[in-house]
Formats: structure tokens, sequence, C-alpha cells
């Protein structure tokens, strides 16, 4: 059995005597300068009396078989460098107790590992570059993000002032030209003030979406998505009083998320049907959820009978601006879907939208179950 194994295998006495090797330490004994190759000399001993470099691990291997050979240990494990001047090579000592000719002694083997060594090697050196790369990446993160924040202070300081400034000066020039202007040059005024007032919705829009992405971070919790979903439909009711409705809410609905940004979402979804049933007698909603599906997550559906759109294009409705309809038939920023999208994103969920034209919209929001605790990635945009 002994010369079955492989590597460099000897079994050591209690006094240290070396009692049988197999042929592969007789052959490593030979070719290095490893201990002599044959039974009979004193392993401790040789161990104890190494100079150099390599006498603090000689000297570690001697206690370890000493320890185990007194039963002090199970087994004992030692890597250890044999280095030449044509070639770095590292291996393993292992020692473990058997019993030998009705004696205790300790089988010692030593297993080349040069190969996982420059593995290990390799791992280390690309976790490094890797990690520098990801120092980089962060700095340039940050620095990406002050730009952020500073064009985010210009627009809602430095474009606005100007555009209230046409918006004024417009409205005392159709004041004073009152009377003295016929329809059309009228028109023009007032086309400029509505331009104005465009712009500013579409500023606002921008900086709630930048804001959004740059809010605190998430506090999940168990929502009520009922009693979310109720409280948004009961805002638009009382805007809009005389809105025939039909509106099946599933009752004990539950999701773990954070419920601020949750009723967001729900605001721009439910707000979004509300808004394009508009041209319906009856608007009608459904709002209910898929238990585990796909698996390990909880999918909130919203549908509704309204416009619709064409699905094909459905992916085009999360970019902002992006909108599927003319802005005088449904009146809006183009925002708001974005807004959904980086709210379910920030949760580490999907959101999805099928459609067909004339005949309503569905859109599956889908939430893991169980969230890690990992860094917000959507923090970095």
């Amino acid at each position: 059995m002994l010369a079955q194994l492989p590597g460099q295998v000897a079994v050591v006495g209690a006094t240290g005597q070396v009692l049988a090797v197999n042929a592969g330490w007789r052959r490593f004994g030979t070719a290095s300068s490893a201990p002599g190759p044959g039974e009979g000399y004193n392993y401790l001993a040789v161990c104890d009396a190494a100079q150099g470099e390599e006498a603090p691990y000689a000297q570690a291997a001697a206690a370890g078989i000493r320890s185990v050979l007194a039963g002090a240990t199970r087994e004992f494990n030692l890597d250890y460098p044999c280095h030449s001047a044509q070639e770095r090579r590292w291996f393993r000592l292992q020692a473990v107790p058997i019993g030998w000719a009705g004696a205790g002694a300790a089988l010692v083997l030593h297993t080349d590992i040069t190969g996982l060594r420059q593995a290990r090697d390799e791992v280390l050196r690309l976790n490094a570059s890797l990690e520098r790369r990801v120092q980089r990446r962060t700095r340039q993160l940050e620095t990406a993000n002050r730009e952020l924040e500073a064009f985010s202070y210009s627009v809602s300081h430095d474009l606005k002032a100007p555009l209230a400034a046409i918006d004024g000066f417009t409205h005392v020039l159709a004041e004073r030209l009152q009377g003295r202007v016929d329809e059309r040059e009228a028109g023009y005024l007032q086309r400029v003030r509505a331009g104005v007032a465009a712009m500013f919705v579409l500023i606002d829009a921008m900086l709630s979406l930048h804001q959004l992405a740059r809010s605190a971070p998430l506090r999940r919790t168990s929502v009520d998505i009922t009693a979310l979903a109720h409280a948004v439909v009961d805002e638009l009711r009382a805007a809009e009083p005389d809105r025939i409705c039909s509106v099946d809410i599933e009752p004990g609905m539950v999701m773990t998320c954070d419920a601020a940004l949750m009723a967001v979402a729900l605001r721009n979804l439910i707000g979004n049907a509300w808004k394009f049933s508009a041209r319906k007698e009856v608007m009608r909603l459904q709002v209910g959820i898929e238990w585990g599906e796909p698996p390990g997550f909880t999918t909130l559906r919203v549908a509704d009978q309204g416009a619709g759109f064409d699905t094909r294009l459905a992916a085009k409705l999360f970019a902002p601006f992006q909108r599927l309809h003319h802005a005088a038939d449904f009146p809006g920023t183009g925002i708001g879907l974005a807004t959904v999208q980086r709210i379910v994103q920030r949760h580490g969920g999907t959101v999805r939208a099928e459609a067909e034209p004339d005949v309503g919209a569905t859109f599956w929001i889908s939430l893991p179950e169980v969230f890690l605790d990992t860094v917000d990635s959507s923090r970095e945009d």
C-alpha cells in the first residue's frame, strides 16, 4: 500500500527514524536538497539541523510531526518552498498518525503543489487588478455624480431664471399690446408662453428623476399594496368625481419593498391607466398579485382597458421623455414610466408591459421576495 501512494511518502517512527519510504520519496531525495533517500536516518534530526532560509520551515515541520507522534494532533499540514537556481517549487507536507509494526508512527507525505501556488498567485494578481479597476471606476462614478449634481443645480437655477424672465416679459408685452395686435400675433405670444410652461414641466420632471436616483437607501418593509392602490384611486376620483369607474383591487396584497417608492410607482401606473382611459365611457382598472411568478419573485399586475399601444414599442415606454401618444391627445411629460422602472431597478426587480391599441395595457412589476445585502446599483446612475 505504501508503494502505491502518490507523491513522496515516508513512515517516521516515534524517535524520528525513517522506517519505510516509497519510490517517490527516493526519487525526490535524489533529485533535490531534501533529506537522504532511504530508510534508517533520523528525519526529525535532519529537520532540526536545517540552516539558512529553509530552517524555519524545517523546524516547523519537526514540531508538527512530533505533535502527531505524541497524539496531540490528528493531522499536521505545512506548505514550504523548495527553490533552486533553475526553478521555484512549492510542496505541502502532511503528517497523520498510523500504526507500524505494532508501534506508533507518523505517515509523512510531501506533495508538489507548485501548480496550485501558481494558480493561487494568478488569482491574487487578477483580484488585485480587479480591485484597482473597481477603485478607478468608483472614482469615475463619483466624478460623474458630482457633475450630475452640478448639472441639477444648473438646471434648477440657471435655466429656470431666464425662462421665468421670458414668461414674465411675454406676459407684460401681451398686456401692453392688447388691442394693437391681430389674432395671429396674439397667438404667437400665447404659443411662446405655452412653450415656456412646457419647459418648466420638463425641467421639473428631469429633476424628479435625478433626485429619485440620489434618494436615501431603500427601507424594505412589508407593505400593504391593497391600501396603497385604494389611496391612489381615491385621489384620482376626488380630482375627477364625474368619471365612471370600475375598479377591481385584489384584497390582502402585500409586498416587501420601500413603501414611499412603491407609492410613487403605483401613482404613476394607476395614473396612466386613469389618463389613457379618459376617452372610454367606463374606466376599468384591475390591480392584482401573482405569487412566485417568476420563482422567487412577487409580481404586481396593473391592467386597464384604455387606449393601449403597440406592444412592439413597449421598451420605448421606459426611456425618459419617450411617448407613444400625441401630447394633444394625452398630456404628460413621458417621465412617469421611466420613474417606475428606476424604482423597480432599485429594488432589484423587473418591469414589463403588454398592450393592444384601443384594447388596453397591462404592466407587471416583479420584485424579489428575498433581498440580498448588496450595494444599491442605481445610486451610481
